[in-house]
């Protein structure tokens, strides 16, 4: 079977991996093989992945010609892009779509993960939440390559990006996320670091709906850590071992 695959930048850089690898019990529609949250690797560098991997059935038939991208680096640009396409409407820019492997986990909370509002996943909250004090425990676990702001919105239904969102109608407090420089900031520890905050301050007051945190996170193991109240720290060593072997693998697949 020919595939042919014009090839496209990984807007969110090629040099970011981080995150829980895919546990195969998780396997589902936002997790559909074993790789870690954020992997790195292009629409064509994936597929050579997936059928070098044998991740796909029949991959033995599979006949893969990838044209490469004319210019493109891992790194993310200083300016980010000149011009940005929705790659769905809640990830209505370059900066939220940064943010979104972290702050996605909040979809599997009872804290709004901004949607129903013009800046979803940039923005977090909940009526019970008060912002100075997120911001000063953030600030304490040292974020690189953000800041943050203090914020009350009102989530409504927008029939263009969300229906019937988490506390639609009601005065959420809360903190948006500016991105100072995307080279630094590191979406998925700074969701586990704003959970850990979370569950610090608010206790039972968080709640998970357990098979969709597992599902976004692709393991269990991810909510056991944040209710066992583990350090950020010791989350991240749990990933190395996993992450590492993965690395190695996905070298021989790059085409930049």
């Amino acid at each position: 079977i020919p595939v042919i695959i014009l090839d496209r930048p990984n807007p969110i850089g090629g040099n970011y991996i981080d995150g829980t690898v895919l546990d195969p019990n998780y396997k589902s529609f936002v997790g559909i093989a074993e790789i870690p949250i954020t992997h790195g690797m292009t629409i064509g560098e994936l597929a050579k992945y997936f059928i070098g991997e044998k991740l796909v059935p029949n991959w033995k038939n599979v006949s893969l010609n990838v044209i490469s991208c004319k210019n493109w680096k891992r790194e993310i640009p200083d300016r980010f892009y000149s011009k940005w396409y929705s790659p769905s409407p809640n990830i209505n820019s370059l900066e939220t779509a940064l943010v979104y492997p972290g702050t996605c986990l909040l979809e599997g909370t009872n804290i709004s993960e901004g949607r129903g509002t013009r800046f979803p996943f940039l923005q977090i909250g909940a009526p019970f939440i008060k912002a100075e004090e997120i911001i000063e425990k953030l600030e304490l676990l040292k974020v690189d390559g953000a800041e943050f702001q203090a914020v009350a919105f009102i989530p409504e239904d927008l029939s263009e990006m969300a229906t019937n969102p988490k506390f639609e109608g009601k005065t959420c407090f809360g903190i948006k996320i500016n991105i100072t420089d995307p080279n630094k900031f590191e979406s998925v520890k700074f969701g586990v670091k704003l959970l850990y905050v979370l569950t610090k301050l608010y206790g039972n007051k968080i709640k998970f709906n357990e098979s969709s945190f597992d599902r976004l996170a692709g393991t269990n193991i991810l909510r056991q850590q944040i209710n066992n109240k583990m350090k950020p720290d010791k989350i991240f060593a749990s990933w190395q071992k996993e992450l590492t072997k993965f690395n190695k693998i996905k070298n021989q697949y790059l085409l930049y």
